[in-house]
């Protein structure tokens, strides 16, 4: 057996690493090399499946970046006692303590898979005694040891996997998948409902600093913003480990799968339920209302749970829907968007207009803004902006 091989399979702590790739076609080629009676040309073969998943995996092709993607994903025994630890700092569960073997034993192949990364296309091309064209590969030579004890500082902000990758996320069926193309939104996107964002920012803000916060409703009209409120104030504190995971109206019956998945992961997560239809069937909203009831975000600290529905006819004067009625007293934290007053309406348009770098006079404003509020169904933070582009696209 080669030593190449000999150091993969040695592998313990991070063994995982042989299952995946690059490690899993190096390792079958490998034992191609290895194995009697195998003609040349499948071993060719095996070596080519190698280089070429590596120049999927890396557009510099390069075998340590490779494998260092690999490692920053990989779920193993001292990952996970690392997220313990913060976790317990964080949330007050019971840290995984490992014992002083099983650390040096990771300690020792975070060296080991320095060595291995540093495997060039000339150690591998020995074995295919072959003098026609051999794709080619690069190495980096990464410090893997270095490099992940400073990976370990970065958990809580940072994460692993797909939650160092991205920062949205959506489920299907309990499972946590990236939104590879979430909605482009930010602060400065919004007019009207300061107060509204403002009780939304302190929530999250105190979330993240470990004092006493609140799972939000989030309640109102249509084009209010609601959703987007939470987005944008989602992003705005991803670089502090926040991420938001969106539950789709189907997937709620699982919600205490998802959030128990949430629970050993070291950041900190919205449970986004976004425009809760107030006609759910009760088999839908039944697993939401025994979350709430039994406290299973106040057990696991790193989950808040923000729910958003739409009221019908929603106005200063309106009654709230059975939905609200029977869910709010659930919430620490309730927020009402209530349709703008026709003077609010106007600022709103004011102000985007303004951002928009035009200029419109207030008797124009007023007339054209309320006709075209007035087609588009009432006015709303949504109508007001659609107004402002309008203008802008016939200017």
């Amino acid at each position: 057996m080669s030593d190449l091989l000999k150091q993969i399979n040695s592998l313990t702590v991070f063994g995982g690493l042989r299952k995946t790739e690059p490690l899993k076609s190096l390792v079958k080629f490998l034992r191609c090399t290895e194995t009697v009676g195998i003609p040349a040309e499948e071993i060719i073969e095996a070596y080519s499946e190698f280089v070429g998943i590596l120049y999927d995996m890396r557009p510099d092709a390069d075998f340590s970046g490779a494998l260092w993607d690999a490692l920053e994903s990989d779920v193993n025994i001292y990952l996970k006692a690392e997220s313990s630890s913060i976790l317990a700092q964080m949330c007050g569960a019971e840290p995984l303590k490992l014992s002083r073997m099983t650390e040096n034993a990771a300690l020792k192949e975070l060296e080991l898979l320095t060595e291995i990364g540093r495997t060039s296309s000339a150690d591998l091309e020995k074995m295919l005694f072959s003098e026609d064209y051999i794709p080619q590969f690069s190495t980096s030579g990464m410090d893997m040891k270095s490099n992940y004890r400073k990976f370990l500082l970065t958990l809580e902000t940072d994460g692993f996997g797909i939650y160092r990758h991205y920062t949205s996320f959506y489920t299907r069926d309990a499972q946590i998948m990236p939104l590879l193309r979430p909605k482009a939104v930010s602060l400065d996107y919004f007019v009207g409902y300061d107060k509204q964002r403002k009780v939304i920012a302190d929530n999250l803000l105190a979330f993240l600093d470990g004092r006493a916060y609140a799972d939000m409703l989030l309640y109102g009209c249509s084009g209010s913003g609601k959703s987007t409120a939470v987005r944008a104030a989602a992003k705005a504190f991803a670089s502090r480990g926040l991420r938001l995971v969106e539950i789709p109206g189907t997937d709620i019956i699982n919600i205490q799968t998802i959030i128990d998945s949430l629970s050993v992961i070291p950041m900190r997560f919205i449970l986004f339920i976004d425009d809760m239809n107030p006609q759910v069937a009760e088999e839908v909203l039944s697993p939401l209302r025994r979350a709430l009831d039994d406290g299973a975000t106040d057990t696991v600290r790193n989950v808040l749970l923000c729910v958003v529905a739409s009221v019908p006819n929603c106005g200063e004067d309106s009654k709230e829907d059975r939905f609200i009625a029977n869910m709010s007293d659930r919430f620490g934290i309730r927020i009402r968007f209530d349709s703008p007053t026709k003077e609010e309406y106007l600022d709103m348009c004011r102000q985007l207009i303004v951002s928009n770098g035009m200029k419109v006079s207030d008797d124009i404003l007023g007339e054209k803004a309320e006709s075209y509020a007035s087609k588009r169904g009432g006015r709303s933070a949504r109508v007001a902006r659609q107004f402002a582009e309008r203008l802008k696209r016939k200017i």
